[in-house]
């Protein structure tokens, strides 16, 4: 169930909302009305969250853990468009259009998220410009980063889609790498797990990483977004 109105500004979920960009500004009476129809949901590695097509249960805020979005082709490859980490969202597409899952999501880790209403989510958005602006910001943001990765899968090569992968998630609020699999990486970057591996290898032969006990390290972050770079225009 929700939790209940009256929530102090310590609480966990209050504590989430403050630090994501679409709900940082809001002011304390809005950001304690949305909090409180937030309904806790916590979930296992491996359980699937959303299915595609199924009517959505709203925006999702991840407090702890790791979560992947993906798509499934009619013989059930996987491809997965993006992981998300602490303190993001997802699903905000099915906010606007349909109110139905755009794709699957399964957590890689345990963890915790909120669950908040469609409806509540758009009151936010008619209520503050900030808000709404901010949202319409990282939806675009998502959508550059689509057209990103369907560039790159079609003119780039593995080892720089890695790299790019690498970098980039390097910088976000992810930053290790140890809960994605290889297989995952795969899926992610259309490629097999196998070829993953050779990628891998080649990077470390470089110089840019370091692989221990199948841990991933950044050990030269210039040569890693050199490597990444190679093809930006």
């Amino acid at each position: 169930m929700p939790e209940q109105s009256g929530l102090p500004q310590s609480h966990p979920v209050i504590a989430c909302l403050q630090r994501h960009v679409c709900f940082e500004a809001l002011e304390p009476l809005l950001l304690s009305e949305i909090a409180a129809q937030a309904a806790r949901r916590p979930f296992e590695a491996g359980e699937v969250l959303l299915l595609e097509g199924d009517e959505t249960p709203g925006l999702w805020l991840i407090e702890q853990g790791r979560i992947k979005v993906f798509k499934l082709s009619p013989d059930g490859r996987e491809q997965i468009l993006h992981f998300f980490g602490p303190d993001e969202t997802f699903n905000e597409a099915s906010l606007f259009r349909d109110r139905v899952n755009p794709a699957n999501a399964a957590a890689l880790t345990a963890g915790l998220a909120w669950v908040i209403p469609v409806a509540a989510v758009r009151a936010v958005i008619a209520r503050s410009p900030d808000a709404a602006f901010a949202m319409l910001d990282m939806l675009a943001q998502r959508l550059r980063n689509l057209t990103q990765q369907i560039e790159e899968m079609a003119f780039y090569p593995v080892t720089v889609r890695l790299a790019r992968f690498l970098v980039d998630e390097s910088e976000g609020p992810m930053r290790t790498y140890n809960d994605i699999t290889r297989v995952n990486m795969a899926a992610r970057l259309a490629t097999t797990p196998e070829t993953i591996s050779r990628a891998l290898r080649s990077l470390q032969e470089m110089g840019a990483i370091a692989i221990e006990r199948q841990q991933i390290a950044v050990v030269h972050s210039d040569m890693l977004q050199t490597i990444a770079g190679l093809f930006r225009t």
